[in-house]
C-alpha cells in the first residue's frame, strides 16, 4: 500500500501545484535537494481507515508566502502576520491529501482525513512510529524546494501472529439490503454475517463475536433500539461498534440511539462508498488477497 500511497502523493502534489497554484514542480531525489530543504513551516493531514497515516508538507517561509499569495490573491506585502500563512498551507495541505484519499476511496481503500495541523521551526523533522513505513518524495522549480513526507501503518500490521479476517454483522428484514452489503465487501478481507431480525442478530453476535454490527432501525420481532439496549448488557458484546441503518433521520431518532451509544448510523437507500467509508472509520478493511 505505501507504493501506492507513494504514488498518488506525488500526483497530487504536481497536480495542485500546476493547476492552482501554477506553480511547476518536478520531482528530485532527497539526495539532491540542499540541507535547508526541510524548511520552516510544515503543514500535515492524517488519514485512517484501511491504512492510518500521515502527509507532511516541507516548505519554507518564502514559497509559503508564494503559496498564501496565489491563494488568496493577494501581493505578498498584503499578508499580514502568520495567521494567512498558516491558514494557507493548512488548506493546501487538506487539498493535496484530500486528492489521494479519494483515490484510495476510488480504489477500494476507504479512509477518512484528519484536521489539517501547522508546525514552525528550522530544519524541522518529524519521527516515525513503530512498524510505520516512510517515504520521503523530493520537488523542486527554479527557485524552491518542496518535501512530502509519508508515514503509513496499515492496520492488519498491528495484529500478532496470522492476521483475521473482520466479521461485520448485518441485521436486516430486507434481504436486499443484506445482499447490498454482502457485495459492497466481497472485495475485502471480510467475513460478512447476516440476520433478519434483533433476536436472530443476538444470537449471531454471541456465537460469531463481530467486530462491527450493521442494523437495521424497524425490524418485526426486535427492532433496532432494542437490540442494542441487549448487546449492551451482555458483558462479551457491549463494547461492540454498531451502525444503524434507518429511513428516518430525525432529531429525535438520532438522540435515542446516540443515548444507546450508537457509532454511526446510515440513511436509507445508501450508496456502496457511504457505506464502506463509514464503515473504514471503525475497522481496518483490509483488500482480499493482500496477506
Amino acid at each position: 500500500m505505501i507504493q501506492t500511497i507513494e504514488q498518488l502523493t506525488r500526483q497530487s502534489v504536481q497536480n495542485v501545484f500546476q493547476d492552482m497554484l501554477q506553480i511547476h514542480l518536478v520531482g528530485e531525489p532527497t539526495e539532491s535537494l540542499p540541507a535547508d530543504a526541510r524548511g520552516q513551516i510544515v503543514s500535515s493531514v492524517g488519514f485512517t481507515g484501511t491504512a492510518n497515516g500521515v502527509i507532511h508538507l516541507y516548505t519554507g517561509l518564502s514559497l509559503a508566502r508564494v503559496i498564501t499569495s496565489r491563494m488568496l490573491g493577494l501581493g505578498e506585502a498584503e499578508i499580514e502576520g502568520d495567521g494567512m500563512v498558516n491558514d494557507a498551507m493548512g488548506e493546501l495541505s487538506n487539498i493535496v491529501v484530500g486528492n489521494v484519499k479519494s483515490r484510495l476511496c476510488d480504489q477500494g481503500w476507504p479512509c477518512t482525513l484528519t484536521i489539517p495541523s501547522i508546525v514552525r521551526g528550522q530544519q524541522l523533522s518529524i519521527e516515525a512510529v513503530t512498524d510505520t513505513a516512510r517515504r520521503v518524495l523530493g520537488f523542486k522549480n527554479s527557485e524552491h524546494h518542496l518535501l512530502a513526507e509519508l508515514m503509513v501503518q496499515e492496520l492488519q500490521r498491528k495484529h500478532r501472529g496470522a492476521p483475521r479476517s473482520t466479521k461485520i454483522l448485518t441485521v436486516d428484514d430486507s434481504k436486499s439490503v443484506r445482499i447490498i452489503v454482502a457485495r459492497a465487501f466481497k472485495p475485502f478481507d471480510c467475513v460478512v454475517l447476516e440476520a433478519s431480525n434483533g433476536a436472530e442478530g443476538l444470537e449471531v453476535a454471541a456465537r460469531e463475536k463481530p467486530d462491527l454490527i450493521l442494523l437495521d432501525y424497524t425490524m418485526p420481532v426486535m427492532d433496532g433500539l432494542e437490540t442494542v439496549t441487549k448487546l449492551r448488557e451482555d458483558p462479551d458484546l457491549k463494547t461492540t461498534p454498531v451502525i444503524m441503518l434507518t429511513a428516518e433521520a430525525s432529531r429525535e431518532v438520532i438522540t435515542k440511539m446516540a443515548s444507546l451509544g450508537v457509532r454511526d448510523y446510515l440513511v436509507k437507500p445508501f450508496k456502496e462508498p457511504i457505506l464502506l467509508e463509514q464503515v473504514g472509520r471503525v475497522v481496518p478493511l483490509g483488500v482480499s488477497g493482500d496477506h
